[in-house]
């Protein structure tokens, strides 16, 4: 990406996913080469932001063409940035002097720490439903750039969720409903908790003793957030239960499997963060809903069933690292870290660039 007509920059980061879990450092470098055969410089750095978004409706008013006034209702989009955290990289020591970079190319390494216990990004496919975002963005002295030229690179951040931390992860929840026709449904779901890429398992008992005919039976796996006081959902996956289609049977023992996406699922979490002195809840939540179409008017019903979603427990901790490393999304930034062998340290690096440097008044 270029910053300008004086330079090339991108921000390098060491993973291609540019996946992390919390806790974890995020490394990488700022690589850039100088057009021009000197360039001056007072500072660049890397800057982490965390933001959160969520619409609100309304009201205003309008003037016609008639000069006639009348109440219109629109979205107002709130962006709230909970999370900035500057990373220093490369700047002068000497205030009234500036860096100078030679004709070449540059390669500056940069460290941090992500805290614990952030929010994990919630992606939405429009800025009119709630959201939470990661991004870097590369900050420089003029003439490089304008703020409107900003370069910015987007991250997925989780915290790290252990399901043996919540509550009856490993327990049975049970669940049970029935219809005016006599059409009953017991059941239960064998976890409360389930990772990323596990069989979410379902017993179901049924009892259908006037042979009535059940067309169906759907399972629907939801996603819930809040963000502030505004609710949002999204379906994680929608279908039929196998093998039950025009069923009349009097009775329905049975265990069926439905498997979760091994790609990136937010865990259940509750965060909370400061706006103008008041307080932004960040509510995820799951739900399975299982809804009985049988024959007839006012004939259908359904059970809803709260599952915990983690990210790791304490008996596959290595399947979940894994995990991370096989994060799939397409690649914000192809990493130019070797791989295969451990970067220089932060400081060796830096003074290994500094040495390239020379002061000018």
């Amino acid at each position: 990406m270029g910053a300008s007509e004086s330079a090339i920059i991108n921000v390098n980061f060491n993973r291609s996913n540019a996946f992390y879990y919390g806790g974890e450092k995020l490394t990488g470098n700022i690589s850039f080469q100088n057009i021009q055969n000197k360039l001056k410089i007072e500072e660049i750095h890397l800057e982490l932001i965390g933001e959160l978004g969520y619409p609100t409706q309304q009201i205003r008013w309008r003037r016609d063409t008639n000069g006639r006034s009348h109440k219109e209702s629109y979205t107002d989009c709130h962006r709230v940035t909970f999370l900035k955290v500057p990373v220093s990289t490369v700047r002068s020591v000497h205030v009234k002097k500036k860096l100078t970079l030679h004709g070449r190319s540059y390669s500056i390494p940069f460290e941090l720490s992500l805290p614990d216990c952030l929010p994990p990004t919630l992606i939405s496919s429009s800025p009119e439903h709630p959201y939470v975002k990661y991004y870097t963005r590369l900050m420089f002295d003029k003439p490089w750039s304008s703020l409107d030229a900003i370069p910015t690179y987007s991250l997925i951040i989780c915290p790290r969720v252990n399901l043996f931390h919540m509550g009856n992860a490993e327990a049975p929840v049970g669940f049970t409903n029935h219809n005016r026709k006599k059409i009953k449904l017991n059941g239960s779901i064998l976890r409360g908790g389930i990772l990323p890429g596990q069989n979410l398992s379902i017993q179901l008992d049924l009892t259908n003793p006037k042979r009535r005919q059940i067309k169906r039976i759907e399972a629907t796996f939801i996603q819930h957030r809040q963000i502030a006081n505004i609710r949002d959902q999204q379906i994680i996956f929608n279908c039929n239960l196998p093998g039950i289609y025009q069923f009349q049977e009097p009775i329905l023992k049975q265990v069926f499997d439905l498997s979760l996406p091994t790609t990136y699922l937010p865990p259940t979490y509750e965060f909370t963060t400061t706006d103008s002195n008041s307080s932004l809840g960040i509510f995820i939540h799951y739900e399975l809903i299982l809804v009985v179409k049988t024959i007839g008017i006012f004939c259908d019903f359904q059970v809803s069933v709260p599952v915990m979603v983690g990210t790791e427990s304490l008996s596959n901790r290595p399947q979940q690292q894994q995990f991370s490393d096989q994060f799939s999304t397409p690649a914000i930034i192809a990493s130019s870290l070797d791989q295969n062998c451990s970067p220089p340290s932060y400081e060796m690096a830096m003074q290994n660039e500094l040495n390239n440097f020379e002061y000018v008044k």
